[in-house]
C-alpha cells in the first residue's frame, strides 16, 4: 500500500519546473466523472463518423450505435481503458485529481515527453492502484480506431 492509500496524503507530480501537480486519490465521484468523459468521447467518435453524404437513416443508426456503446463503456472496459491510456485520458485523470487548478490543455501538452510519462505512470499508480495496468503504464492499446457501426437488423424468425 502507498502513503496515499494509508493516509489520504497527496501525491506530488512535477511535470516541469513550472508545473507541479498535487494529486488526491480518485474518489467515487472522480471515477464517475471519468466514466462520463469516456462516454462523451465514444459519442463524439460516432458523430465524427457521420459524413455529408450520410443519409438521415445512416446518421440515426450511427448515433444510436454510438449512444448504445457509450452506455456500455466505462474506464474498466476495453474501449474505456484504451481511451484512458491515451494522452487525453491520462491528462483527464491528472486534471481530475489535481488540487492546484492547472489547465487540462497545459497538462496534456506535457504528456508527450517520455520522461514525464514515466513519472505520470508512477503517480497514477499511487493515486489509484486498482486502475487498469495498461492505463497506469501509459501504454496506448488499440482502441476505438473504427467508428461504431449499427447492428444488423434481425428478421425476427427464430431458428
Amino acid at each position: 500500500m502507498s502513503d496515499a492509500d494509508l493516509t489520504g496524503a497527496f501525491v506530488t507530480l512535477e511535470l516541469s519546473a513550472d508545473v507541479v501537480l498535487k494529486l488526491h486519490r480518485l474518489s467515487d465521484r472522480d471515477i464517475s466523472e471519468l466514466d462520463m468523459w469516456i462516454r462523451g468521447k465514444v459519442v463524439a467518435i460516432a458523430r465524427a463518423a457521420i459524413t455529408d453524404d450520410s443519409t438521415a437513416a445512416e446518421q440515426a443508426a450511427l448515433l444510436e450505435a454510438g449512444m448504445s456503446k457509450a452506455m456500455r463503456t466505462s474506464w474498466m472496459t476495453g474501449d474505456g481503458r484504451a481511451l484512458i491510456a491515451s494522452p487525453d485520458g491520462l491528462a483527464r485523470i491528472l486534471y481530475q485529481a489535481d488540487e492546484t487548478g492547472h489547465d487540462y490543455g497545459e497538462i496534456r501538452a506535457m504528456l508527450y515527453d517520455p520522461n514525464v510519462l514515466q513519472r505520470v505512470a508512477e503517480a497514477v499508480r499511487e493515486i489509484q492502484p486498482k486502475m487498469p495496468k495498461s492505463a497506469a503504464a501509459g501504454k496506448r492499446p488499440a482502441g476505438l480506431t473504427n467508428p461504431p457501426r449499427p447492428k444488423p437488423k434481425r428478421s425476427g424468425k427464430k431458428k
